[in-house]
């Protein structure tokens, strides 16, 4: 669960890149609530229909046993460990990905966290009123940091 300390402000991707303001032991945390918040809108602003059949939804493959944490020193040691007892295999991991590729839920996977192969409607902070609120002010930050990049890569075809 995330902690999410810099939801309240004003610039929220600036307070993020802070060192004065990050919190990095909540940020693997926080970085999955913002992609899914991400997604959510851009599934929001993107609606499927016959001119835009696209699914867009987010996955985990689970916790997986692989060599991801082979350079992490002891925390590689005690992660393994927990793969070896805890971990699905990759193969096992792997086919969230095609399931996701597939579509097999149709639209109600759109704008969907996917979890062991099935859209999980979220619950509790996401889809309040605030957490709206934070959704649409992540994404507007977004928009204008991608129009800083490319002007006009966010203009709707």
């Amino acid at each position: 669960m995330a902690k999410f300390t810099e939801q309240n402000s004003d610039k929220l991707l600036a307070t993020l890149n802070s060192p004065e303001t990050s919190n990095m032991g909540d940020r693997y945390n926080v970085s999955k609530l913002l992609l899914l918040f991400a997604v959510r809108e851009l599934a929001k602003q993107n609606p499927i229909s016959d001119q835009n059949p696209v699914l867009i939804s987010v996955l985990t493959p689970g916790f997986c046993k692989s060599s991801v944490f082979r350079d992490t020193g002891f925390g590689s040691k005690m992660m393994n460990f927990m793969a070896i007892i805890m971990g699905r295999e990759t193969e096992v991991g792997s086919r969230t990905l095609v399931d996701a590729a597939v579509g097999k839920h149709g639209r109600n996977e759109h704008g969907e966290f996917l979890w062991d192969n099935k859209p999980a409607p979220p619950t509790g902070f996401v889809p309040s009123e605030k957490g709206q609120r934070i959704q649409k002010k992540l994404w507007s930050e977004l928009n204008g940091k991608l129009e800083e990049a490319v002007p006009g890569v966010t203009a709707t075809a």
